[in-house]
């Protein structure tokens, strides 16, 4: 009885004392912006607390940078929780080497041309062959081609990237429907066919960065 009445003194004198802990966290990078589980508190630094016999995570996010996350635990099994900490932030490789994709990437582009079919299919296999080894559909008939993915691990993600293209000739004149579609995964090594693994990227890598534009010039 004794040693029951003991530990539970011990138990209640332990849960007196717990207390909430406070502390703040600075980013590298001034414009940064922290979340805490998921939500924002600020951007640059903020103050965060942590329950007694809690823990927080705290992400750490900026356009350019590899994201961050730290959890902090505030318990006996972990080190005592310090008044401040900063998180660094690091380049994003995968956003170096890409470029904005607006109104370009995952968007079907209408491209008309006053060449002959036979013509224009031959300008959009070389341009396409120039940027991809293989095809997995190439029917010249119907005009369409759709490549293989190009996978490229990069920054922390798995990128790929392919092009669809789709003729719709009319009466009038040929025309082309091209659509570069550019997705990412966090994460490197990621399965190139787990397609739920994937979303849609609003960036292109620099390499396809004229696939687009010379489609356009060449098929005038």
């Amino acid at each position: 009885m004794k040693q029951f009445i003991l530990t539970l003194l011990m138990a209640l004198s332990i849960t007196i004392h717990a207390k909430d802990k406070e502390f703040t966290v600075t980013a590298s990078q001034p414009q940064a912006k922290i979340y805490v589980n998921g939500r924002e508190v600020g951007q640059g630094s903020a103050k965060i607390k942590v329950p007694a016999y809690g823990s927080v995570k705290v992400e750490v996010k900026m356009e350019g940078f590899r994201k961050r996350e730290v959890t902090y635990y505030n318990d006996s099994e972990h080190p005592k929780l310090d008044k401040f900490y900063t998180i660094e932030l690091f380049p994003d490789e995968a956003y170096e080497n890409s470029i904005p994709g607006a109104n370009v990437a995952n968007e079907n582009i209408t491209i008309n041309t006053e060449k002959a079919e036979d013509k224009a299919w031959k300008v959009i296999s070389e341009v396409v062959t120039n940027h991809f080894d293989i095809l997995e559909v190439s029917d010249k008939s119907t005009g369409y081609i759709r490549t293989s993915w190009n996978v490229q691990n990069i920054g922390g993600k798995t990128i790929r990237t392919r092009v669809i293209i789709k003729g719709a000739s009319s009466d009038s004149k040929a025309s082309y429907k091209v659509k570069l579609v550019s997705e990412y995964s966090d994460g490197e090594d990621i399965n190139v066919k787990n397609d739920e693994s994937f979303k849609p990227w609003d960036r292109i890598l620099k390499k396809y960065k004229d696939i687009v534009p010379e489609l356009q010039d060449r098929l005038k």
